[in-house]
């Protein structure tokens, strides 16, 4: 038999429920906010500024079967995708960032930037 204190003791169990899920949905909604702006992060970036990154430039590229990639030795010429004289691509990890040319600097191999790749993504 259930009695009226029960049911107001059921009653007041099933509100503060419904007010502890009502409170879950406001403190998990995030507010909608403006894209920030580049100058935004000026000081907080130099926290990363020694952080170190893969850097690579790519002359080019191809495609090769496992067979044809077995036979490569000493000597075996690949043909890539682009020719003499052709901008080589620079990436910054997986993305990439500019385009350059290939110069020779004091015995070392080294790249001229000569177009930077607009990305839609920053930050």
């Amino acid at each position: 038999m259930t009695t009226e204190k029960d049911k107001n003791t059921k009653t007041e169990f099933q509100d503060e429920e419904i007010s502890s899920q009502n409170s879950d949905k406001a403190v998990n909604k995030v507010p909608d906010l403006e894209k920030p702006k580049l100058g935004d992060f000026k000081g907080s970036l130099e926290a990363v500024y020694d952080v170190p990154m893969k850097v690579s430039v790519v002359l080019g590229s191809t495609s090769l079967k496992i067979g044809q990639a077995l036979k490569l030795s000493k000597g075996s010429i690949i043909e890539l995708d682009r020719k003499v004289g052709d901008p080589v691509d620079l990436y910054v990890g997986d993305r990439l960032i500019a385009r350059g040319e290939v110069v020779l600097v004091d015995n070392k191999v080294g790249l001229t930037l000569t177009e930077l790749v607009q990305s839609e993504k920053i930050i």
